[in-house]
């Protein structure tokens, strides 16, 4: 017989005492991230928690999810945060080594073509201070898969890399749904809805923090959607495979660049779009917070800077 687990009110009572009581001690119970905004919508990046952050082809998200990995371990923003932790990184977009050329773009202010002397050489000053960043990224405690896979060989690795870290909480991040290899699945609807899935029961099972990179489906494109003011912002039937992203996530945020469509006063609002990238938090299944807030894009240095409503404001 294979039945479910059955837990009693009892349990759950005792497990709520434990988070309140956490919640009141002095150990700091969430992440910080150079997204203040973001981090106070959300109660901070706590465990136990399925983040989505989705967007168009360009819009962004990979950058973010960069910077608040590489942020998760800064000492300086989470020298406080007591929990030992290791972060696992299925870096299905682009290899190992160019997220860390991308830190290095951010962290010195050089481009990535710089980096790697795509236009001349890079000068020996430069050279010295990357290669400095270089030496603190490889103490990091971020692993990565660069292989893409199955949904089965994903949960293989994490229940492997948990194991293997039994002492550690888990940060597992991937990047992104729609390349994750095809088992038995008939469409990409329902490759993301058992990717969805399997994440959520790793969330259950491990208590991690995920953090998903998703894709939005041609929706938001569309003419319709970009002459009328109030059809501009994403909603949820604009992720790809939307119904259980979205049914299974704690929070979703969608990074979305309307300047790439085209539109140059954005929402109601009339937003200014010029080098501006949108942060649209459209569910927080536990603190409830919604809303959207801009910030420059600085993509060329790797950077996303948050800015105040006036600063994009018309």
């Amino acid at each position: 017989m294979n039945t479910l687990p059955i837990k009693s009110s009892k349990e759950a009572a005792l497990e709520a005492k434990k988070e309140i009581d956490e919640g009141r001690s002095d150990n700091v119970q969430s992440l910080k991230t150079r997204f203040k905004a973001f981090d106070n919508a959300i109660g901070g990046w706590r465990f136990n928690t399925q983040i989505v952050l989705a967007g168009m082809s360009g819009s962004g998200k990979s950058f973010m999810l960069n910077m608040i990995r590489k942020d998760f371990a800064n000492k300086e923003l989470n020298g406080t945060f007591h929990k030992p932790f290791k972060q696992l990184h299925f870096a299905f977009e682009m290899s190992a080594s160019d997220e860390i050329i991308r830190s290095a773009s951010s962290d010195t202010k050089t481009s990535y073509g710089d980096l790697i002397s795509a236009y001349e050489k890079l000068s020996d000053k430069k050279y010295k201070q990357v290669i400095e960043m270089l030496k603190l990224y490889a103490e990091l405690d971020i692993d990565y898969v660069e292989v893409t896979g199955t949904v089965q060989q994903i949960s293989d690795t994490i229940d492997q890399y948990q194991g293997k870290y039994p002492e550690y909480s888990l940060i597992i991040s991937l990047d992104h749904t729609l390349l994750t290899d095809y088992m038995s699945e008939k469409d990409e609807i329902q490759l993301v809805s058992n990717l969805s899935r399997m994440m959520l029961k790793k969330r259950n099972k491990f208590s991690s923090l995920n953090i998903i990179i998703s894709q939005l489906n041609a929706e938001i494109e569309k003419e319709i959607r970009l002459l009328n003011k109030e059809l501009h912002f994403p909603t949820k039937r604009d992720l790809h495979g939307s119904k259980s992203v979205y049914r299974d996530a704690d929070v979703v945020s969608i990074i979305h660049s309307p300047e790439k469509l085209g539109v140059q006063s954005y929402g109601r609002q009339n937003y200014i779009t010029k080098d501006i990238v949108f942060n649209h938090i459209i569910k927080n299944r536990k603190f409830g917070k919604l809303g959207v807030r801009g910030m420059r894009q600085d993509f060329a240095n790797g950077n996303l800077i948050e800015l105040e409503e006036n600063q994009y404001k018309i």
